[in-house]
């Protein structure tokens, strides 16, 4: 928080709020709908709480104020303006997101998601540097979500970790945009605010106005968060009671001299080039765009734990440098004794003998579920006894030692090959001289929560389970959150199936199967593919021969101004979320300004993927089969997407010709589509 931040708090006023100053006290209802819970963060124009609905109270939402200072501010207040109009139009994973906005209330004030887990900066606080593979995943999203919104031209200029929030379950969301700027659009400043944006994560051109490009800027900030979160540093601090010029020009003066930032050589190559790339003084030799960091950092496939740096014995403070010390001046004290005739030596010998005590103790692990095992170690002891969250040494060396911990079913300690699925890590404790058993907490790394992501190609019904949860298949992926890391038997059925089912007992109409699924504690988890389709269904007796049909078998090319009208009940096909999520390429809806198709919006719609247009026709009979007429055309567009035979995939030419190799995600400007009906 800056200076001018701080100063903002001090002098609002009291404006008849429940809390003193001008905070809302837990039980405080905001907008007749939102009860206070607790406070979440705290600004320079406003504050951000954690509120549930009065009238239902499981819904939870993150609400933010403008602080009454401000609400008469005409700059303070149009910059409040133009975070609720960017948040409200963007829809990424990545990127929290904005439900309502209440300008006319007073104060005004937006709701949020209200993401449940903790900041960035405050996990950083209390367990320092991360795995570099769970460094490298927190980069990747970053990236995704900088590279959405540069696409729509929306630049953050504030990335930071207090404006990054983890959830318990590892997604990353950003936060606060009341920096952020449209290309084009007015810079809003606050009167007297010359700290814009915080100028540790500030580019070194940031001082010269002019030269700062706001998509670079982005970038050299999520290099700085990166350095931080392998190393556990602050890159660039500043001394919390300087004035902001003297920060900046403290800051600034650092980032001049230092070349690029570089976590150091027990990383991984190919990770220390990615932040030395993304935080360069020169701007020419940065990576200034989203995309190129998002290609980089998928091309990090090493194995990271070969580069993982190992700690180095505890060494600092207290027990064994004092015992070193001691060791000295005991053998310089014994050579004197040796010479005066050995007297004193056997005296010095039985102290040095005496001063080394021990001491048991009880290890009390916190931190993660009773039900979770965790495995300790100190040196090369393993616990007497375990009982519950205790684990009992005896005959511990006072001092500082290091307690080794592993979490996780069989991830004993020592494991030279562990499974992919124990969270392990170090803490120094200190056992301290005295009677009795000594008892120690030790806060352990619970294994993050993963989201797993089945897809099944061509089934449109059925369900997974996992533990014990049914989760449906959506458009041919079932997504299954908050997975423990571990082994897991995945049970999957496609078609017409019973829920809770099993096996044989599913019917005829769905197809099962089982799947072994581990999943690992740190790392990609990619989405898992499964073999599984629905059961073909059982031809309709012959009745006769069909009627000869009176006017054409199928309807005519889709057209532009169509698919546009169903994007508007779509937003996951929206040009920006579709190729965010990789459903699309960049080719798809190519020419349109945003929902609005190119002209003329009566001609065939194009650069559309054939995933899209089969959702377009599912309430239109499908998409038109291979077979269906026409088999040639001579108008509209050349290529047409069709269902293949067996509801698959597939292609028609206008002279005829027919393919079902299609691509995913490929979108071009010489195929459309026609549905059944």
């Amino acid at each position: 928080m800056s200076v001018e931040d701080r100063d903002a708090q001090d002098t609002v006023p009291d404006y008849g709020m429940p809390a003193a100053g001008s905070g809302f006290a837990p039980g405080a209802v905001i907008g007749d709908v939102w009860e206070v819970e607790e406070t979440l963060g705290k600004g320079g124009m406003g504050s951000v709480y954690r509120c549930h609905n009065r009238h239902a109270t499981r819904i939870l939402a993150a609400i933010k104020l403008l602080d009454p200072a401000f609400q008469y501010h005409p700059e303070a207040k149009a910059r409040f303006l133009r975070e609720a109009e960017i948040l409200y139009t963007v829809d990424h994973p990545n990127v929290v997101k904005v439900s309502n906005v209440h300008l006319d209330a007073q104060p005004p004030y937006l709701e949020m998601e209200f993401v449940d887990g903790m900041a960035l900066e405050d996990e950083l606080g209390r367990r320092g540097a991360m795995a570099p593979a769970v460094a490298v995943d927190r980069a990747r999203q970053l990236a995704s979500a900088l590279k959405y919104l540069h696409r729509k031209e929306i630049f953050h200029r504030d990335v930071k970790p207090q404006n990054i929030l983890i959830r318990r379950d590892g997604a990353l969301k950003l936060v606060d945009f009341g920096l952020a700027v449209e290309r084009g659009g007015d810079r809003i400043t606050v009167q007297n605010d010359s700290n814009f944006g915080t100028v540790s994560y500030c580019p070194p051109e940031w001082g010269r106005p002019g030269e700062v490009d706001p998509a670079a800027w982005d970038l050299y900030a999520l290099g700085v968060v990166l350095y931080e979160m392998l190393t556990g540093t602050v890159a660039f601090p500043v001394a919390p009671d300087d004035d902001a010029k003297r920060q900046m020009i403290q800051v600034m003066s650092d980032k001049q001299r230092i070349e690029a930032l570089d976590p150091g050589p027990r990383f991984h190559p190919g990770l220390r080039e990615v932040v030395r790339k993304l935080t360069h003084k020169e701007l020419e030799q940065r990576i200034r765009d989203a995309k190129t960091l998002e290609e980089a950092l998928e091309a990090l496939d090493a194995d990271f734990s070969e580069h993982i740096p190992v700690p180095e014995p505890v060494a600092s403070g207290g027990g064994l440098r004092k015992a070193l010390g001691m060791a000295g001046f005991f053998s310089s004290v014994l050579a004197v004794g040796l010479a005066a005739g050995g007297i004193i030596a056997g005296i010095l010998l039985l102290a040095i003998g005496t001063a080394s005590s021990t001491r048991d103790a009880e290890i009390l692990v916190t931190g993660v579920p009773v039900d979770l095992p965790v495995f300790v170690r100190i040196g090369e002891q393993g616990p007497s006894g375990v009982e519950g969250a205790k684990q009992r040494f005896e005959a511990l060396p006072v001092g500082e030692v290091v307690a080794q911990w592993a979490v996780g079913e069989r991830c004993e300690l020592p494991c030279t090959d562990c499974p992919k699925w124990c969270v392990m890590g170090e803490t120094p404790l200190v056992v301290e001289d005295g009677d009795g058993a000594q008892v120690i907490g030790l806060e352990v790394r619970p294994p993050p929560l993963r989201t797993l992501r089945v897809r099944a190609r061509g089934v449109a019904k059925g369900f997974v389970r996992v533990d014990g949860r049914e989760v449906p298949f959506v458009d041919e992926i079932a997504t299954v959150d908050g997975v423990r890391p571990g082994p897991h038997a995945l049970f999957a059925a496609a078609g017409d199936c019973p829920t809770g089912c099993e096996g044989a007992g599913c019917g005829p109409a769905c197809s099962v199967t089982t799947e072994a699924v581990v999943v690992p504690a740190e790392g990609r988890l990619p989405p898992l593919n499964l073999s599984l389709r629905a059961p073909e269904a059982e031809p309709a007796p012959e009745a006769g021969p069909a009627p000869k049909p009176a006017g054409p078998s199928t309807p005519d090319q889709v057209t532009r101004r169509q698919f546009a009208d169903w994007l508007a009940s779509h937003p996951e096909w929206h040009p920006d979320a579709a190729r965010t999520d990789g459903r699309a390429d960049d080719a798809y809806l190519s020419g349109w300004e945003g929902l609005e198709p190119a002209a003329p919006s009566s001609a065939p719609v194009t650069n559309v993927t054939w995933r899209a247009a089969a959702e377009f026709c599912a309430s239109r009979g499908g998409l038109a089969p291979l077979g269906a007429a026409p088999a040639k055309w001579t108008t509209g567009a050349p290529i047409e997407w069709r269902r293949g035979d067996r509801g698959g995939r597939a292609w028609r030419q206008r002279d005829g010709t027919s393919s079902a190799v299609v691509g995913t995600t490929d979108a071009n400007s010489t195929t459309s589509f026609r549905c059944a009906r």
